[in-house]
């Protein structure tokens, strides 16, 4: 049974707990030890619902569901997403870090198998020293998106991305295949990409601020 910590403040110091069942069957939040809130399933959840906290405050949880299969759990308090929330933008640009970083990686442990092992199949589908340069760039790129909040970067990200696509469904094309669950996964990373432009624009005028 899925249990998750998150925090009210940025400081992590109310902790509130988040517990449920499969497919988000009867999911509760308690906070001290005490039950705030229980969500009964998935539908109610897709609501949203709304519980009341001390110091006249309120708790909002809602499941955003996008593209049918991307979920995203966001948490609200006062109307404001909690640290690390599914809609809260450091979250989201963690996950752009992430995914970044893990492209970077798929992409150079491919080159190198080809290179190194001189694997003519891996070869014939493109993936060699060029590969490995992309994985390198992505390591540049989630560096900063991540640790200097660039725009650019990530706008470069996106657009490679859906270079890619792109590139893809030409070739699909061309050869007579039918790459859907790559494009699927493709069509995913570009979603990600896409939704952290405006939390990177959040995080950063939030860094101005400061």
């Amino acid at each position: 049974m899925p249990t998750r910590t998150f925090y009210l403040d940025k400081q992590s110091t109310e902790p509130i707990i988040i517990h449920h069942g499969f497919n988000w069957k009867n999911l509760t939040i308690t906070k001290d030890g005490e039950l705030i809130g229980e969500v009964e399933n998935i539908k109610v959840l897709q609501e949203g619902r709304t519980f009341p906290i001390l110091d006249n405050r309120t708790i909002s949880i809602k499941l955003i569901r996008k593209f049918g299969i991307i979920q995203e759990l966001e948490i609200l308090l006062n109307g404001i997403p909690i640290p690390g929330s599914g809609t809260e933008p450091n979250h989201q640009v963690k996950q752009v870090y992430q995914l970044l970083l893990f492209i970077a990686a798929f992409n150079a442990i491919l080159g190198l198998a080809a290179e190194i092992g001189n694997i003519e199949f891996l070869k014939s589908l493109g993936l060699g020293y060029g590969t490995i340069a992309i994985g390198i760039l992505n390591v540049a790129l989630a560096y900063l998106v991540k640790f200097r909040l660039s725009l650019i970067a990530l706008y470069i990200a996106f657009g490679l991305m859906m270079a890619d696509i792109i590139l893809t469904l030409f070739f699909a094309a061309e050869m007579g295949g039918s790459p859907v669950s790559g494009l699927m996964m493709k069509a995913i990373f570009a979603f990600v990409l896409f939704n952290g432009i405006p939390a990177l624009k959040k995080v950063r005028s939030e860094a101005l601020a400061n």
